[in-house]
């Protein structure tokens, strides 16, 4: 390495002012004064004597300095999350949701459009101290809400193909528009031919919004380009009017329209055999529930949903 010349900086013309960067570094640091000579004077061309955390002869370089401002937000993030969410320490605010109680805080949660205006607006629970969410759709668990409610202290949601669903209705309840966005994006991306059919149901009995379109779309998309192939066999597990929408639309891809008809053959007879098999089942339930003198509520559902529902053999014609 070499020395430092000693006139590196004469020819250096000071600024008249420091940049706002430099500035936010001083106070970051309050230390001492940083110097308000130009970056270039230290960094072009000059092995420096001394270099620290702030950079060259402290001058703080804005490499340095985007790395001491990140580290500042990280820290506050991990610090709400840590005493906000988990320890639950300083709430001044209680939430009870499914009959389960969230002691939280008013700040963090006016990051859901939902809370700020109910806590903003001239409402009663403006100033409560506790506040109950009552959610009107049944898919919605408490793992959903918890879930929700940890978002807005940082942390990441842990989803699955079922939770994804769960935690992107409660989210949509919440206007959480960032959470939506992330189960939206999960659920893209876990589709494929195992998980086709759980979402393609979800999408038809719900609607969240540009969200759940993206996710509709997504749907129809690999439907149409994998229905005559790696999607041949669960075909028969969608609605009916599904079903027939595919069959007879023209982004499905198929060789030719030999292929579509025997296609839809093929869906018709699994079909048909799936309202067979079904209708036989509920036949034996309904059975044993006589034998015993009396059907449990579960089993008088199942046997409802087999002969009047979309598995029934007139919703397969």
């Amino acid at each position: 390495l070499r020395e430092k010349p000693k006139h590196a900086h004469a020819h250096a013309r000071p600024m008249s002012h420091p940049s706002p960067l430099l500035a936010a570094a001083r106070e970051l640091a309050g230390t001492r004064e940083l110097p308000r000579g130009p970056l270039s004077a230290v960094a072009g061309g000059v092995v420096p004597r001394k270099v620290d955390a702030f950079g060259v002869f402290g001058v703080l370089t804005e490499k340095a300095a985007n790395e001491a401002l990140a580290k500042n937000q990280v820290g506050l993030a991990s610090h709400i999350r840590a005493l906000g969410w988990e320890a639950q320490d300083f709430s001044d605010v209680v939430v009870t949701a499914l009959g389960k109680e969230y002691p939280l805080h008013r700040l963090v949660l006016s990051r859901s459009p939902y809370f700020r205006a109910l806590m903003r607006g001239p409402w009663a629970d403006a100033a409560a101290t506790r506040l109950t969410l009552d959610f009107d759709d049944a898919i919605i668990d408490d793992d959903a809400v918890e879930a929700s409610l940890a978002f807005m202290y940082g942390k990441t949601p842990e989803l699955c193909c079922d939770s994804s669903l769960r935690v992107l209705a409660a989210a949509s309840y919440l206007d959480m528009q960032e959470l939506c966005h992330v189960c939206a994006d999960f659920i893209i991306e876990d589709i494929d031919d195992t998980t086709l059919v759980s979402y393609q149901s979800f999408v038809e009995t719900q609607n969240y919004g540009t969200h759940g379109e993206r996710v509709r779309d997504a749907c129809w998309g690999f439907l149409c380009s994998g229905g005559a192939c790696e999607l041949r066999s669960t075909l028969h597990c969608l609605s009916p009017h599904t079903t027939l929408r595919l069959l007879t639309c023209n982004e499905l891809w198929v060789p030719n329209e030999g292929a579509r008809f025997r296609l839809a053959r093929e869906v018709l007879w699994r079909m048909k055999s799936a309202a067979a098999e079904a209708t036989a089942t509920a036949a034996a339930v309904e059975m044993e529930g006589c034998s015993m003198g009396k059907q449990s509520e579960p089993e008088v559902e199942l046997v409802q949903g087999y002969t009047t529902g979309k598995h029934s053999e007139a919703a397969a014609e």
